[in-house]
């Protein structure tokens, strides 16, 4: 979202498109479809690398143009010679795939895979079209793959969602069931690949699952009201920053009343002359509303927006200008847009707007604005007012505008544009400093004709844009998290990946240093970093890189017991005991009546992703996820991108380190 708004253009007050203006706006241009050749109203989408002009092609054009590709290639394949050693049957079946996922998913003009929603759009009809097929179709499965990857890569870095994991794990139940089906044959001859393509898409869906969170330590208590209970208003003890162990929690309440008298404090030492730049004062003002004192990181998730708008309530009634009141709207909406808390972001703004827009027309009407709505009413300066008011509608708009194309209307971020045409806004950049590195400018037609940034030329902002941001806040500011992390997805976008893997990998090891290993973001990364591995390695047959060769050992696991008190609580694996049987564990949670360390039964634990084990054969691999069914996990053995599944008491779980380039235990 950008953070304020520039125009080169002089200022023109209209706040609504006249009769004469409505006339003499062009018509907006309908795409030609580079398919068909026709120009009408169905849905079309753009390749982000074509052109404008000739890279639109209407939805039913690329479907049908699929279908049609996929019969003739399909036909043609039936007559092909069967294959029987192992390896060329997996280069075939990747041939097979790609022949039929590149006419659905793949731009027919330049090559390139479609993105964003274009590609989910895509994949959705291409599963529509051959989920009648039924499981044992192999086109069918393929279609199930390319659909549960199109959705978990596009769900965006602060979004989960259960519906993948559902969706392939019912999947897998219809292929284990359905035996008679067209084309079962096929299926057959493959049956071993899509086995595999199914554990690792469940591993990928697994990634999109909504993080769990951690159990209050029992020694926990509010480190401003040192009490350990829900406060009076019934709010209990929360902890959404990087603390760790028994620190950071405390009352939503104390901390805005914390908060609120730090304002305070700060506007009596402004009074008696202590001079600050814009950026700083509002930077003082925000701080103590968005970050933790104690480890200096953001609040995340609902406590986040929760106190953004108990700011913002309690400077909303503030004259405009005050500047408490200014800076407690801005730090609302990019919080609400952090937070993906679009429908509120998309209230406070239009609220904010209209009454912006009351006081510029009461200032052209009245040359006045009414009592109270001002600071220094009494010395009015109307030009500057009316510049300082367009302005702040402009960057409101802006801000209104980054949050419909967050939500994916379209339709409505276009109407937002328009009205800064009308404005008189031509152009923005996306910082208060047009002049700095980090600073990008955009055109208001260029966006409304979808024109993208080009991946290279993103690389080089974010660059710059991190170089400032470490200069000014240091290097391990949450924004320069951020900001690598988006680093790397474009550095994948510019076929950079190595890079950007590398880099996500450096990005999930700053963020568990800095933040802590359970921290929402570093669980966001770390899951998101996981699940481009998987799809690196899906896609390519390739390892993916590692900014490390060490994995230290994963020991955590998940009771299974017909006790429902004992059932799914979290232990620590600590060791085998002599005889091998069962193993030493601890619960990370005390139970009552319960001694905290006891012996279990391999077969009544549920290890997690990333634990080191040694198969039957002697092999060391590392667990990708567990069927609750069958009660097999699926492993990845060391130097292989096949998966191969096992039951609980077949592994033995390893309690070293894993260097994954020596193949060797630590």
């Amino acid at each position: 979202m950008p953070s304020g708004g520039e125009n080169n253009s002089t200022m023109q007050p209209p706040l609504k498109e006249s009769d004469e203006e409505k006339e003499a706006s062009p018509l907006p241009c309908l795409p030609c479809c580079w398919i068909c050749s026709k120009t009408n109203e169905d849905q079309s989408v753009l390749c982000h690398n074509c052109d404008i002009s000739n890279g639109h092609a209407h939805i039913k054009c690329i479907v049908n143009q699929a279908r049609a590709k996929n019969e003739k290639d399909y036909c043609n394949y039936k007559m092909a010679t069967a294959v029987e050693d192992e390896k060329s049957l997996e280069i075939e079946y990747k041939s097979f795939k790609l022949m039929l996922e590149e006419p659905w998913l793949k731009c027919g003009r330049c090559g390139e895979n479609y993105c964003g929603s274009t590609e989910k759009l895509l994949a959705d009809e291409f599963f529509e079209y051959y989920k009648i097929r039924g499981g044992r179709d192999i086109r069918t499965c393929i279609a199930v793959f390319a659909q549960i990857k199109a959705h978990c890569w596009n769900l965006g870095k602060n979004r989960w969602s259960k519906q993948p994991y559902k969706k392939i794990q019912l999947f897998k139940q219809v292929v284990e069931s359905n035996n008679q089906a067209n084309e079962a044959e096929v299926f057959t001859r493959f049956k071993i690949q899509i086995e595999n393509d199914i554990a690792a898409c469940m591993s990928i869906a697994e990634f999109c699952l909504p993080p769990k969170t951690t159990p209050k330590p029992p020694e926990a208590a509010c480190w401003i009201c040192l009490d350990d209970e829900p406060d009076e208003h019934g709010e209990s003890l929360e902890r959404t920053c990087a603390c760790r162990g028994s620190s950071g929690y405390c009352h939503i309440n104390c901390i805005a009343n914390f908060a609120a008298q730090k304002n305070t404090t700060f506007m009596q030492r402004m009074m008696t002359g202590m001079s600050m730049s814009a950026d700083e004062s509002s930077k003082e003002l925000s701080v103590p509303w968005t970050q933790c004192p104690t480890c200096n990181q953001d609040y995340t998730g609902t406590f986040a927006w929760r106190l953004a708008v108990t700011f913002s309530f309690q400077y909303y009634s503030y004259p405009y200008n005050e500047l408490r009141r200014q800076v407690s709207i801005e730090t609302l909406s990019r919080v609400f847009l952090e937070t993906s808390q679009y429908d509120m972001g998309i209230g406070a703004l239009k609220k904010e707007i209209n009454l912006i827009r009351t006081m510029r027309k009461e200032l052209r009407t009245d040359g006045k604005i009414a009592s109270g709505f001002w600071m220094d009413a009494g010395d009015l300066n109307t030009q500057k007012i009316e510049q300082q008011l367009h302005d702040d509608d402009t960057k409101y708009c802006l801000y209104l505008m980054g949050f419909y194309k967050a939500k994916g209307e379209t339709k409505l971020a276009n109407d937002v544009l328009r009205e800064l045409k009308i404005m008189g806004v031509e152009t923005f950049v996306t910082s208060d400093k047009p002049g700095v590195d980090g600073s990008l400018q955009f055109s208001i037609e260029d966006m409304l004709n979808d024109v993208k940034l080009s991946p290279d030329k993103s690389v080089k902002w974010r660059k710059a844009e991190i170089k400032r941001l470490t200069k000014e806040f240091g290097k391990d500011a949450p924004k320069i998290l951020d900001h690598k992390f988006s680093l790397s997805q474009d550095l994948m976008q510019t076929k950079s990946v190595t890079e950007g893997i590398v880099l996500m990998f450096e990005v999930v090891g700053d963020a568990t240093r800095i933040l802590g290993p359970e921290h929402p973001k570093t669980v966001e990364y770390s899951k998101y970093t996981t699940m481009v591995t998987q799809s690196f390695s899906m896609s390519s047959g390739k390892k993916a890189p590692h900014s490390s060769n060490i994995i230290p050992p994963q020991t955590k696991a998940r009771l299974i017991s017909d006790i429902p008190t004992l059932n799914g609580k979290e232990v620590n694996a600590v060791r085998y005991t002599k005889d091998g049987e069962k193993l030493i564990v601890d619960f990370l949670e005390p139970i009552p009546n319960k001694p905290n360390r006891v012996k279990i039964p391999p077969d009544q634990l549920v290890f997690g992703l990333q634990t080191t084990v040694m198969t039957p054969g002697k092999k060391i691999g590392m667990i990708s996820s567990f069927d609750t069914e069958t009660k097999k996990y699926s492993v990845m053995p060391l130097g292989k991108m096949a998966m191969e599944r096992y039951k609980q008491n077949e592994l033995v779980i390893l309690f070293q380190a894993l260097d994954t380039q020596k193949g060797a235990l630590v």
